[in-house]
């Protein structure tokens, strides 16, 4: 099943490249109550002499925030433990675009895949524009289709709904710690006397 899914994030695009799988930006994430995650892990990171950069990142999702067909959801839950998400880009060949492969762990690795590519866009001063598109297949006999439907249909009520409101809640998070170091350094300058 194909797919092309747009939303806006309210950050500018330099910004939320530079933070995007950032450890901190990816803590933030899962620490959300109304997030997809429960764990997300970079396994590892590695540049070839081209400039092009490779990611392996695990997820561990909340079964509970996926929605699936009742006959699709108890084969998932008996089978289902994550996802490995392998990203690949190149800044100066192709500067704010990924692509990625993601695969479930364990028993479903070789039946389900997920790949495209996201592409971040500028749309404002302090917005860009993140779009997905790509191709989710699931080769199980009797739901695989069911499976398809649901992964993209997940994909997009994260990527339009809660992923936006989290990138919000990140930006006024570091201003906010921002705006207190700015505080902070100003009290310190205020109470150290200056020499003579």
């Amino acid at each position: 099943m194909k797919f092309h899914i747009v939303c806006f994030l309210p950050m500018n695009r330099e910004e939320f490249w530079k933070i995007r799988s950032s450890d901190e930006f990816l803590r933030f994430l899962c620490n959300e109550k109304t997030s997809n995650f429960e764990k997300i892990k970079v396994e590892e990171e590695w540049f070839d002499s081209d400039g092009t950069g490779h990611r392996r990142v695990v997820y561990t999702p909340r079964l509970e925030f996926f929605e699936l067909a009742k006959m699709a959801k108890k084969y998932v839950e008996k089978f289902f433990t994550g996802f490995e998400d392998v990203q690949t880009w190149n800044d100066a060949s192709s500067p704010f675009c990924q692509a990625f492969v993601n695969r479930p762990l364990g028993k479903l690795e070789d039946r389900i895949v997920t790949q495209g590519q996201v592409t971040v866009e500028p749309a404002g001063e302090e917005k860009c524009k993140h779009i997905m598109v790509g191709e989710c297949k699931a080769n199980i006999l009797g739901i695989g289709t069911f499976l398809e439907s649901a992964i993209v249909a997940n994909m997009e009520k994260f990527y339009k709904y809660t992923y936006p409101t989290v990138v919000a809640r990140y930006k006024s998070y570091k201003e906010s710690l921002y705006s207190c170091d700015q505080g902070l350094s100003s009290v310190v300058r205020k109470q150290v006397p200056a020499a003579a």
